[in-house]
């Protein structure tokens, strides 16, 4: 039972609140958030919840968000909280089988690959990601081994400079030695000819 929502993180009170059958209950739980920190996501969050036991068809039985319910920039801000791509997966369905809007299944399949496409398989494949997003995508690597095999396959690859500074970098600090594989530099007028 929730006691206060305004003593917890919205992740948190995302995970109670789907707990709760009592409709009531429910509704304390929101006049309690509004009248405390009223943040908009866990408001979000409840009001979702309150929605899917009356039944007003905004999120299906599975608990899954029905994008069919929303119009496409409300659709955006809804699905912003949905981190699980076999939930935005189900959420595609649900508009494919329904109002089919191009511009919302581009918006729910640019979520997905969000959360889908930095692995594949527990592989990271470096040439689908940004410079910023293979950053993002080597915090959680605490093995040097995997930095080398990610390193080899970015000097096979695309064989961006930053890319491959990144990953020497990280693997020193695992380490605590120094790299030293030859990062070789093109002056402009040599890599940009047609310039």
């Amino acid at each position: 039972m929730i006691k206060d929502p305004n003593e917890m993180k919205v992740g948190d009170l995302k995970k109670e609140v789907v707990k709760i059958e009592d409709l009531d209950e429910l509704k304390k739980i929101l006049l309690s958030e509004k009248k405390g920190k009223n943040r908009r996501t866990a408001i979000d969050v409840i009001e979702k919840r309150i929605g899917m036991i009356e039944g007003d068809g905004i999120v299906n039985s599975e608990g899954d968000l029905d994008p069919n319910e929303y119009d496409i920039a409300k659709l955006g801000s809804a699905i912003r909280e949905i981190e699980d791509a076999k939930q935005l997966e189900s959420i595609l369905g649900l508009e494919k089988s329904g109002k089919n809007r191009p511009n919302a299944v581009v918006l729910i399949e640019s979520r997905i690959k969000k959360f889908s496409s930095e692995k594949d398989e527990g592989k990271i494949i470096l040439s689908s990601l940004s410079v910023a997003g293979v950053a993002n995508a080597m915090r959680g690597i605490e093995n040097a081994d995997e930095l080398r095999e990610l390193l080899s396959q970015e000097s096979d690859g695309e064989n961006r400079t930053a890319v491959k500074k990144q990953l020497q970098n990280k693997i020193e600090s695992l380490e605590g030695e120094m790299i030293y594989e030859p990062i070789i530099q093109i002056p402009p007028e040599e890599k940009y000819p047609y310039l």
